[in-house]
């Protein structure tokens, strides 16, 4: 084979395997994409106006809180955490963190004891005020009047003063709490997280 052969079988190789490459192309060009698969779409359920308000109630924010859990299981325990589900009743909750619980129980052994059940309830009630009070309102008040008085729902007197910054809750057996977290607002009160039991 001499060389001009062999240039020339070398050109209509080259020109063979571009002439592929097109019909390839082309093919694939004209080759419709692959329809997409929609996926079913599952519509959106919308809450209830009563669903909404458990989900924002006191009750939930309670439960949903890490520094609050030992608040809510002892309303539970104390068969009283339902009048935090109640939308129509409102409330402010003042809620000793988990960690003031511990104190407290290694004092007065009421929390785990079903025999001291009404005593619980009446322990927790004392930190439950009728009504929203926001820490705006105590602010406030304290800077006109010096103080705020507020009654919880078993009687008992809470005054709130300021120390710097800070809101003070002193109850009638002279027990201080400072609220550490303020104005967590829910479908039926407000929540304030204090650092001490109010025994």
């Amino acid at each position: 084979m001499n060389y001009k052969q062999l240039l020339t079988i070398t050109i209509v190789a080259a020109i063979f395997a571009v002439s592929c490459k097109n019909d390839t192309s082309e093919k694939v060009a004209d080759t419709p994409p692959a329809k997409e698969v929609k996926k079913a779409e599952v519509p959106k359920r919308e809450l209830t106006p009563e669903q909404k308000d458990k989900v924002n109630s006191l009750w939930a924010k309670l439960s949903m809180r890490p520094d609050t859990k030992n608040f809510i299981r002892l309303m539970t325990s104390a068969e009283i955490a339902d009048t935090l589900l109640v939308p129509s009743s409102k409330f402010t909750i003042f809620a000793p963190t988990n960690e003031s619980f511990s104190v407290f129980t290694e004092k007065i052994n009421i929390t785990n004891n079903p025999a001291q059940k009404e005593a619980l309830a009446t322990l927790l009630k004392n930190h439950m005020v009728a009504g929203n009070v926001t820490s705006s309102s105590m602010v406030q008040t304290i800077k006109e009047k010096g103080k705020m008085e507020l009654t919880t729902i078993t009687g008992q007197k809470l005054t709130a003063t300021m120390d710097g910054d800070a809101i003070i809750l002193t109850n009638k057996a002279g027990t201080k709490a400072t609220v550490k977290k303020s104005d967590i607002t829910a479908s039926n009160g407000v929540l304030h997280v204090i650092d001490v039991v109010l025994q």
